[in-house]
């Protein structure tokens, strides 16, 4: 159990978009002492709530989406903003799962009943198995290191932002579920040592840094076990852990899905600053039904780590609340949202509220969370709020929300949009975060990361984007709208 800072701030939330609506608990992060040099996020509590009659009825395609057999509608051509090089990574979409079957009700009063076996992972058909990742080595003249950049702190190396990590040049993706077959140590390091500043240092060390925490890794998983009195599985990927109320089909998909974001986060930005966090940095407790995660909330307020919680009579109706480590989460048996959308969220928002260290305002670490969910889905099903339950009753496709309301004069000004607080926000300050985090990520995904760096210095939102991105703030936001109004 981590220690808790007293003088950290506390949690906000985040709500599903269905016909339950969320509220928030607190101010935004909490911060602990962690295992690494940056303090912890206590993430923001939130529900995913689907927005009412989103979901298409069986058998009929989705609306915004081609009939089968007829090709889609052609797209306006996207207008190229400054700094874009139009090669921002392209991701496959990571299609919704099928329906959940329901999860396993361990019997409460056979805790120590025998865990049966999980299924092996098998690869899709006519697809070869992974190759495990091993510790990279640099070859002799193939490295070219980069220039200083005077925009960024003296002394801030230029590749890999002060973390001395780079990631992986192959990245396979890294999920196992308990009872798999154990994978190579190489395969669970999450980088490798940044070329340019710390080319001395030995990959060995991160093996032996591997083998240490996974030496003790699954105390935890059987401390939830313990508390929850029913049998959990334990998924791990290289930056987050889950202990799951799921069959381990489901219960893997979660982890697929945490990969997803963290992949699309490292390869657009060509760093591992925005993800931070590791497994003994950030647990996801996974619960399948709303009873059992109501019965969760009375084991946590005894817990140290929850302690500083507030309001606790509204958590049973959010999909989340959090502690100092651990998201406890409520999947509704995938009937609000997908699972999926809940891990991809909080993984964005937890990463860089720890990367900036606490610094990122709302619009920032709100958007991060809208713009990757939106990245790797397709669609925004997770709303965040503070304090209230609130309705914001947007459609899925935010994209097409930011065209709109751009088209009707109603997207926030980016001055009042920094410094405002998400207890006083309104559909168009989500949405305008959602586009504006978008519009930097696409404008130059590098120049975004740079700009976390300046922030987490304690930069304003307009220091940090004026310095990196090379341009009035002015100037930058009417680029903004024009780019929202013709290509979002």
């Amino acid at each position: 159990m981590s220690k808790r800072n007293p003088n950290a701030l506390r949690p906000t939330g985040c709500a599903p978009r269905t016909a339950m609506f969320c509220a928030l608990t607190a101010l935004v992060a909490t911060w602990i002492a962690a295992d690494v040099h940056h303090g912890l996020p206590r993430a923001f509590s939130q529900e995913a709530q689907p927005a009412p009659n989103n979901q298409p009825p069986k058998n009929q395609p989705p609306k915004n989406q081609p009939p089968k057999n007829q090709p889609p509608k052609k797209q306006p051509p996207v207008e190229q903003v400054p700094g874009d090089k139009g090669d921002l990574p392209q991701f496959e979409i990571i299609p919704d799962g099928p329906a959940a079957p329901d999860a396993e009700k361990p019997d409460a009063e056979k805790p120590d009943a025998k865990k049966p076996d999980a299924k092996k992972p098998v690869p899709p058909k006519g697809q070869p198995a992974p190759k495990p990742t091993k510790p990279e080595k640099r070859g002799k003249g193939t490295f070219q290191p980069l220039p200083e950049d005077p925009n960024l702190p003296a002394g801030t190396c230029p590749m890999c932002l002060g973390t001395t990590f780079v990631p992986h040049a192959k990245r396979v993706p890294y999920v196992h579920v308990e009872n798999d077959r154990a994978p190579p140590i190489a395969m669970v390091i999450p980088w490798q040592f940044c070329p340019q500043c710390s080319a001395e240092r030995d990959p060995q060390e991160l093996v032996d840094q591997e083998q240490a925490r996974l030496a003790n890794a699954g105390a935890t998983h059987l401390e939830w076990e313990k508390r929850m009195g029913m049998k959990l599985v334990r998924v791990e990927t290289r930056h987050n852990a889950l202990h799951c109320q799921m069959t381990p089909d489901v219960a893997r998909r979660q982890g697929e899905a945490s990969e997803a974001a963290i992949a699309y986060i490292q390869a657009s930005t060509k760093s591992c600053f925005l993800t931070p966090l590791r497994p003994s940095t950030h647990e996801f407790l996974y619960l399948w039904d709303k009873a059992t995660y109501t019965k969760s909330i009375g084991i946590c307020r005894n817990i140290d780590e929850f302690k500083g919680g507030e309001d606790w009579h509204l958590y049973p109706q959010l999909a989340c609340f959090n502690g100092g480590l651990t998201t406890v989460g409520n999947a509704a048996e995938g009937k609000q949202a997908p699972p999926e959308h809940l891990v991809i969220s909080q993984v964005a928002v937890w990463n860089i509220g720890h990367a900036t260290n606490g610094r990122a305002k709302h619009w920032l670490r709100i958007g991060f969370a809208y713009h990757t969910e939106y990245a790797v889905k397709n669609k925004v099903l997770m709303e965040y709020v503070k304090y209230q339950l609130n309705e914001t009753r947007l459609g899925p496709n935010w994209a097409n929300e930011a065209r709109k309301m751009a088209g009707e004069g109603k997207l926030v000004r980016w001055r009042d949009l920094f410094d405002s607080d998400l207890q006083a926000w309104n559909p168009p300050h989500h949405v305008t975060a959602f586009a504006t985090v978008t519009f930097l990520m696409r404008s130059d995904p590098v120049r975004f990361a740079k700009m976390n760096v300046l922030i987490r210095g304690g930069a304003t939102a307009q220091e940090a984007i004026e310095k990196i991105y090379g341009r009035p703030i002015d100037q930058m936001e009417a680029l903004f709208q024009k780019w929202v109004a013709n290509s979002a």
